[in-house]
């Protein structure tokens, strides 16, 4: 009888796990790798961020920033547990403290979603299940905001990822890999191909989702075979069918399986047409590390047009988090990676500056504080992306809100 192995635990979308960036192969970083010196930006810098906002508590943090408009965004803040956490709002121009509006638990990672002001979802992450098991915690809320207050969306699964396009056009990945989708009254589970385990065939679970418009849709997970380790997979739909995508094979050894070998993507984001970036982790047995061998790797892909592809590596850099940054558009025809990378249209790779006062970057030797700056979200219609950011002094740390105007 043939074993279905557990995937690799789902990292949450951009996650804030931060470790420093040395690249492998194109696209791979190892997990747990030695900490390189700062560097110098690539051919300069392109401007710096500047501080938004600062939280008054300490230990604080934020698990999320999305801005929903030219003028607007919204945060979570995790304080505890010293200190309630909350929401941020931008709203004319100043950042203001709201309670949540549901009830959490500690552990609850709070993440958000928005296709504009009138579309913002707040939903906690949940934990994998492995397939053919069912879950044994009871899902979270999922709140919506609509017609300026929080609603409740009714849901009996737990939630991993959700994206949104729009009233009705809301989809979420649950915590069995199974894609789902909110048509304003209900959710349904939607059928993606090779749902069906059975010898020669593959079953493939989400575990990330994007939704750039109503018809154009992107799932990531991985796909489990009879035979051979779990492989990354991803899935691109128009609202009615879906199709799969190519994407690379990975494994550590040409000539056999290492226990539990497993490489999945952990996160997707669409930034327009023809432009799609995917994250995961390949990951084996971690007893087997005390014997020596490949170390556990993140990778990042980037669409072709036809299928996904190792995408080149970044320049060296003090201040990546450990699941290799997605890019985000900056509104001038290039793009933001990370916390201080900026990509020009042409091609070229350019640094970001730290903000005054913060004493430079996570990673760098000197200044008293130091600054990490991870989530980077845009504002719709604008050169302006918002950056969530963690400032540390001695061993404290709170959360900030940064701001870069692209040139």
């Amino acid at each position: 009888m043939t074993r279905t192995r557990r995937p690799a635990p789902a990292l949450p979308r951009r996650s804030a796990l931060l470790l420093p960036f040395a690249p492998l192969a194109a696209g791979c970083r190892r997990i747990g790798g030695e900490t390189p010196g700062p560097p110098d930006p690539p051919g300069g810098l392109d401007g710096a961020w500047r501080t938004d906002y600062t939280d008054p508590r300490r230990p604080s943090y934020l698990s999320d920033l999305v801005g929903v408009s030219a003028d607007e965004a919204w945060g979570v803040v995790l304080a505890r547990p010293e200190h309630p956490s909350g929401l941020l709002h931008l709203s004319a121009g100043r950042w203001r403290r709201e309670p949540l509006p549901g009830r959490y638990d500690d552990a609850a990672m709070l993440r958000l979603a928005a296709s504009g002001p009138d579309d913002v979802w707040l939903y906690a992450v949940a934990q994998p299940v492995p397939w053919l098991e069912q879950p044994v915690d009871k899902p979270r809320p999922v709140l919506r905001r609509h017609g300026g207050r929080w609603h409740t969306v009714p849901v009996d699964f737990g939630v991993l990822s959700l994206a949104t396009a729009g009233p009705g056009q809301t989809w979420a990945a649950d915590e069995r890999g199974i894609l789902r989708h909110w048509d304003g009254r209900r959710w349904r589970k939607t059928d993606l191909p090779g749902r069906h385990l059975a010898q020669g065939t593959t079953v493939v679970r989400a575990l990330a989702v994007d939704a750039r418009t109503a018809d154009d849709i992107w799932v990531a997970g991985t796909q489990i075979t009879w035979s051979g380790p779990e492989q990354p997979a991803v899935l691109h739909g128009d609202g009615r069918t879906w199709r799969t995508v190519g994407t690379p094979t990975y494994r550590f050894d040409d000539d056999s399986v290492l226990r539990e070998e497993t490489a999945v993507l952990t996160a997707i984001r669409a930034l327009g047409p023809g432009e799609v970036w995917a994250s995961g982790t390949h990951t084996r047995h971690h007893e087997d590390e005390e014997h020596g061998g490949p170390q556990d790797e993140y990778f990042r892909l980037r669409w072709d047009g036809a299928r996904f592809v190792p995408a080149p590596s970044l320049p060296r850099s003090p201040d990546v988090s450990g699941a290799l940054p997605l890019p985000v558009p900056d509104g001038a025809g290039g793009q933001v990676h990370g916390g201080w990378l900026r990509r020009r249209a042409d091609g070229t790779f350019r640094g970001i500056g730290a903000p005054a006062g913060t004493g430079g970057w996570a990673g760098s030797p000197t200044g008293p504080t130091r600054l990490q700056v991870y989530l980077p979200t845009p504002l719709p219609g604008t050169r302006t992306v918002l950056g969530a950011g963690r400032l540390s002094t001695g061993e404290s740390a709170q959360a900030v809100v940064v701001r870069y105007d692209a040139p």
